[in-house]
């Protein structure tokens, strides 16, 4: 009986030669930076490739991630906080249960599209548009988020601020014909095509939601730009 014990001993895997497995290398400076730079790439997908990169970092990237959480362009801003993890977020597509404070961009149509060097694309369900970098408004200027009856279901009534209201207004005086793309951190959630030369203080966003999802959507919204 000895000899097969024998054989299955020496058949079985040695460890002792092995090298133990080798720590992940620690992120470069420059690694760190190429990744914040993606952030404001013209395709949303490198962009949410940079984000992703300055997650899987960790530690070491959050000084970087805390001079891009103070940026003055609204979307690194939420997008270096979320990685940051403070405060959480609306995340179109996941459950409404989940939503708690959003950051609210509003952006203009490019007029030359993808064909202007200072565009960038913001995805809208299946359709991707090309809008100007900078944003017409964002959420510090909206005055109040509240449910709206809309047909169908329940939509959200964003009430802006006079300076709010008044760069809706310049932005439709030289865009007629263009559409307005509001996203709710980064993702386009709703799409209006301007029809007139003026706005005014306030737009109706999303419809079919039931009034529960209006309402957290509201006061996600809310939340946000007393946040931001």
């Amino acid at each position: 009986m000895r000899a097969p014990l024998l054989a299955l001993l020496l058949a079985l895997p040695t460890f002792a030669d092995e090298e133990p497995p080798q720590p992940a290398p620690l992120p470069t400076e420059a690694q760190i930076r190429e990744a914040a730079a993606q952030l404001v790439d013209r395709q949303e997908a490198t962009r949410n490739a940079g984000m992703s990169a300055l997650a899987a970092f960790g530690k070491h990237a959050q000084a970087v991630l805390r001079e891009l959480a103070a940026s003055d362009d609204p979307e690194v801003r939420w997008r270096a906080r979320l990685v940051l993890g403070r405060p959480k977020l609306v995340a179109l597509g996941v459950s409404q249960d989940a939503i708690g404070c959003a950051f609210v961009v509003v952006y203009l149509e490019a007029e030359k599209g993808e064909a202007d060097p200072q565009a960038m694309q913001v995805q809208v369900g299946a359709d991707p548009i090309w809008v100007e970098r900078k944003p017409v408004t964002d959420g510090r200027a909206i005055s109040r988020a509240s449910p709206k009856s809309v047909d169908p279901g329940y939509g959200i009534a964003l009430t802006f601020d006079a300076t709010g209201a008044k760069a809706l207004d310049a932005a439709a005086a030289r865009g007629k014909g263009r559409r307005l793309v509001l996203a709710i951190d980064g993702r386009g959630a709703h799409v209006w095509t301007i029809e007139r030369e003026t706005i005014g203080g306030e737009l109706t966003a999303l419809s079919g939601l039931p009034i529960q999802a209006a309402q957290k959507f509201a006061k996600g919204i809310e939340l946000g730009r007393k946040i931001d």
